[in-house]
Protein backbone atom coordinates (compact mmCIF):
# COMPACT_ATOMS: atom_id res chain seq x y z
CA UNK A 1 0.00 0.00 0.00
CA UNK A 2 1.26 3.44 -0.49
CA UNK A 3 0.32 6.46 1.24
CA UNK A 4 -1.41 9.12 -0.78
CA UNK A 5 -2.73 11.40 2.40
CA UNK A 6 -2.09 11.16 5.68
CA UNK A 7 -4.20 8.57 6.98
CA UNK A 8 -5.49 7.36 3.23
CA UNK A 9 -3.60 4.34 1.55
CA UNK A 10 -4.14 3.24 -2.21
CA UNK A 11 -3.20 -0.03 -3.37
CA UNK A 12 0.44 0.38 -4.89
CA UNK A 13 -0.36 -0.77 -8.66
CA UNK A 14 3.11 -0.93 -10.29
CA UNK A 15 4.49 -3.41 -7.15
CA UNK A 16 1.86 -6.18 -8.13
CA UNK A 17 1.99 -8.74 -9.94
CA UNK A 18 0.21 -8.10 -13.54
CA UNK A 19 -1.15 -12.07 -12.43
CA UNK A 20 -2.09 -10.91 -9.47
CA UNK A 21 -4.35 -12.85 -7.70
CA UNK A 22 -3.82 -15.56 -9.77
CA UNK A 23 -0.07 -15.24 -9.51
CA UNK A 24 0.33 -17.67 -6.18
CA UNK A 25 -0.51 -21.41 -7.63
CA UNK A 26 1.04 -22.76 -10.56
CA UNK A 27 -0.48 -22.95 -14.38
CA UNK A 28 -1.25 -26.33 -14.05
CA UNK A 29 -3.50 -25.69 -10.92
CA UNK A 30 -5.36 -23.15 -12.76
CA UNK A 31 -5.94 -25.53 -16.10
CA UNK A 32 -7.29 -28.02 -14.01
CA UNK A 33 -9.68 -25.79 -12.71
CA UNK A 34 -10.67 -24.34 -15.92
CA UNK A 35 -10.83 -27.86 -17.09
CA UNK A 36 -13.67 -28.75 -14.26
CA UNK A 37 -15.85 -25.58 -14.81
CA UNK A 38 -15.71 -26.32 -18.40
CA UNK A 39 -17.30 -29.77 -17.55
CA UNK A 40 -19.80 -28.09 -15.06
CA UNK A 41 -20.97 -25.93 -18.10
CA UNK A 42 -21.41 -29.29 -20.13
CA UNK A 43 -23.75 -30.60 -17.47
CA UNK A 44 -26.08 -27.66 -17.68
CA UNK A 45 -26.53 -27.78 -21.72
CA UNK A 46 -26.97 -31.88 -21.10
CA UNK A 47 -29.61 -31.16 -18.38
CA UNK A 48 -31.41 -28.37 -20.61
CA UNK A 49 -31.58 -31.40 -23.44
CA UNK A 50 -32.63 -33.93 -21.37
CA UNK A 51 -35.32 -31.99 -19.52
CA UNK A 52 -36.70 -31.31 -22.99
CA UNK A 53 -36.51 -34.94 -24.05
CA UNK A 54 -38.00 -36.45 -21.12
CA UNK A 55 -40.87 -33.27 -21.19
CA UNK A 56 -41.71 -33.96 -24.64
CA UNK A 57 -41.87 -37.43 -24.68
CA UNK A 58 -44.08 -38.05 -21.57
CA UNK A 59 -47.45 -39.60 -22.09
CA UNK A 60 -50.12 -38.56 -20.61
CA UNK A 61 -53.97 -39.93 -19.85
CA UNK A 62 -55.81 -37.81 -21.56
CA UNK A 63 -56.06 -34.99 -24.37
CA UNK A 64 -56.89 -32.66 -22.04
CA UNK A 65 -54.15 -33.34 -19.36
CA UNK A 66 -51.42 -33.09 -22.67
CA UNK A 67 -53.36 -29.84 -23.72
CA UNK A 68 -52.69 -28.54 -19.97
CA UNK A 69 -49.09 -29.50 -19.88
CA UNK A 70 -48.20 -28.22 -23.31
CA UNK A 71 -49.66 -24.55 -22.65
CA UNK A 72 -46.93 -24.38 -19.57
CA UNK A 73 -44.25 -26.28 -21.91
CA UNK A 74 -42.66 -23.90 -23.44
CA UNK A 75 -42.31 -21.30 -21.41
CA UNK A 76 -40.73 -23.84 -18.85
CA UNK A 77 -38.36 -24.37 -21.52
CA UNK A 78 -37.37 -20.46 -21.79
CA UNK A 79 -36.90 -20.42 -17.99
CA UNK A 80 -34.91 -23.08 -17.98
CA UNK A 81 -32.44 -21.07 -20.60
CA UNK A 82 -30.97 -18.84 -17.76
CA UNK A 83 -30.92 -21.32 -15.29
CA UNK A 84 -27.70 -22.63 -13.15
CA UNK A 85 -26.79 -25.89 -12.43
CA UNK A 86 -28.91 -26.39 -9.12
CA UNK A 87 -31.60 -25.21 -11.06
CA UNK A 88 -31.58 -27.19 -13.98
CA UNK A 89 -31.41 -30.07 -11.53
CA UNK A 90 -33.97 -29.71 -9.52
CA UNK A 91 -36.43 -29.09 -13.07
CA UNK A 92 -35.24 -32.56 -14.38
CA UNK A 93 -35.64 -34.25 -10.87
CA UNK A 94 -39.10 -33.24 -10.85
CA UNK A 95 -39.66 -33.94 -14.54
CA UNK A 96 -38.36 -37.84 -14.25
CA UNK A 97 -40.27 -38.00 -10.76
CA UNK A 98 -43.62 -37.01 -12.64
CA UNK A 99 -43.08 -39.54 -15.39
CA UNK A 100 -44.11 -43.44 -14.81
CA UNK A 101 -41.29 -44.43 -17.23
CA UNK A 102 -38.23 -43.98 -13.99
CA UNK A 103 -38.27 -45.26 -10.73
CA UNK A 104 -38.20 -43.16 -7.71
CA UNK A 105 -34.99 -45.07 -6.44
CA UNK A 106 -33.49 -43.75 -9.47
CA UNK A 107 -34.78 -40.79 -9.53
CA UNK A 108 -33.31 -40.10 -5.92
CA UNK A 109 -29.90 -41.56 -6.67
CA UNK A 110 -29.65 -39.08 -9.26
CA UNK A 111 -30.74 -36.06 -7.26
CA UNK A 112 -28.16 -36.71 -4.44
CA UNK A 113 -25.15 -36.73 -6.85
CA UNK A 114 -26.61 -33.93 -8.99
CA UNK A 115 -26.77 -32.12 -6.16
CA UNK A 116 -23.39 -32.92 -5.01
CA UNK A 117 -21.61 -31.43 -8.03
CA UNK A 118 -24.65 -28.70 -8.36
CA UNK A 119 -22.46 -27.87 -4.61
CA UNK A 120 -19.11 -28.14 -5.95
CA UNK A 121 -20.09 -25.62 -8.81
CA UNK A 122 -20.73 -22.82 -6.76
CA UNK A 123 -18.01 -23.13 -4.07
CA UNK A 124 -15.45 -23.07 -7.32
CA UNK A 125 -17.31 -20.76 -9.75
CA UNK A 126 -17.90 -18.61 -6.96
CA UNK A 127 -15.10 -18.64 -4.24
CA UNK A 128 -12.11 -16.96 -3.69
CA UNK A 129 -8.92 -19.08 -3.65
CA UNK A 130 -6.90 -17.27 -1.03
CA UNK A 131 -3.79 -19.26 -0.46
CA UNK A 132 -1.54 -21.64 -1.91
CA UNK A 133 0.93 -24.21 0.05
CA UNK A 134 4.11 -25.02 -2.25
CA UNK A 135 4.49 -28.25 -0.06
CA UNK A 136 1.28 -29.91 0.05
CA UNK A 137 0.14 -28.61 -3.41
CA UNK A 138 -3.27 -27.07 -2.08
CA UNK A 139 -4.69 -24.03 -2.57
CA UNK A 140 -7.37 -22.69 -0.23
CA UNK A 141 -11.26 -21.59 -1.21
CA UNK A 142 -12.82 -19.66 1.13
CA UNK A 143 -16.36 -19.41 0.12
CA UNK A 144 -19.84 -19.80 2.04
CA UNK A 145 -21.53 -23.18 1.36
CA UNK A 146 -25.49 -21.32 2.16
CA UNK A 147 -26.69 -18.37 2.26
CA UNK A 148 -25.24 -16.53 5.29
CA UNK A 149 -22.08 -14.61 6.16
CA UNK A 150 -21.56 -17.31 9.29
CA UNK A 151 -21.23 -19.93 7.57
CA UNK A 152 -18.14 -19.16 5.44
CA UNK A 153 -15.61 -22.34 4.62
CA UNK A 154 -11.99 -22.23 3.67
CA UNK A 155 -11.10 -25.77 2.62
CA UNK A 156 -7.72 -26.87 0.65
CA UNK A 157 -8.27 -28.32 -2.69
CA UNK A 158 -5.28 -30.00 -4.98
CA UNK A 159 -5.00 -30.28 -8.36
CA UNK A 160 -6.03 -33.83 -7.60
CA UNK A 161 -8.93 -33.17 -5.70
CA UNK A 162 -10.46 -31.02 -8.38
CA UNK A 163 -9.99 -33.80 -11.16
CA UNK A 164 -12.10 -35.74 -9.03
CA UNK A 165 -14.65 -33.03 -8.42
CA UNK A 166 -14.84 -32.97 -12.64
CA UNK A 167 -14.68 -36.89 -12.61
CA UNK A 168 -18.17 -36.66 -11.16
CA UNK A 169 -19.08 -34.17 -13.18
CA UNK A 170 -18.60 -36.66 -16.15
CA UNK A 171 -19.95 -39.46 -14.96
CA UNK A 172 -23.26 -37.39 -13.06
CA UNK A 173 -23.30 -35.80 -17.04
CA UNK A 174 -23.47 -39.85 -18.56
CA UNK A 175 -26.11 -40.83 -16.60
CA UNK A 176 -28.27 -37.87 -17.61
CA UNK A 177 -27.40 -38.63 -21.09
CA UNK A 178 -28.86 -42.13 -20.33
CA UNK A 179 -31.86 -40.88 -18.46
CA UNK A 180 -32.93 -40.01 -21.94
CA UNK A 181 -31.47 -42.87 -24.58
CA UNK A 182 -32.10 -45.81 -21.89
CA UNK A 183 -35.86 -44.65 -23.13
CA UNK A 184 -35.20 -45.36 -26.81
CA UNK A 185 -34.59 -41.56 -27.48
CA UNK A 186 -32.41 -39.57 -29.27
CA UNK A 187 -30.46 -37.34 -27.38
CA UNK A 188 -31.23 -33.87 -28.58
CA UNK A 189 -28.45 -32.42 -30.94
CA UNK A 190 -26.45 -35.77 -31.36
CA UNK A 191 -26.81 -38.28 -34.02
CA UNK A 192 -26.28 -41.13 -31.45
CA UNK A 193 -29.36 -43.96 -31.95
CA UNK A 194 -33.17 -43.88 -30.54
CA UNK A 195 -36.14 -42.12 -32.06
CA UNK A 196 -36.05 -38.68 -32.22
CA UNK A 197 -37.89 -36.25 -29.19
CA UNK A 198 -40.05 -35.05 -31.74
CA UNK A 199 -40.73 -35.53 -35.62
CA UNK A 200 -39.05 -33.78 -38.33
CA UNK A 201 -40.65 -32.43 -41.19
CA UNK A 202 -39.12 -31.87 -44.13
CA UNK A 203 -38.87 -28.39 -45.61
Amino acid sequence: MSESERGRYMVDREQMDPRWPTHSCPKEFWEELGRTIAKFAFLEDCLKRANLAITATRKYESVEEATDAFRSWQRSLEKSLDESLGELSKRLVDALSEDDRFRQEYVTKLETKLKRVADWRNALCHGAWVDYDEKSGQATLRHWPRKGWREQSEQPISRADLAAIGHDAVDITWRVIEAVTSNGIQFPGSEGPGEPAWPSHPG
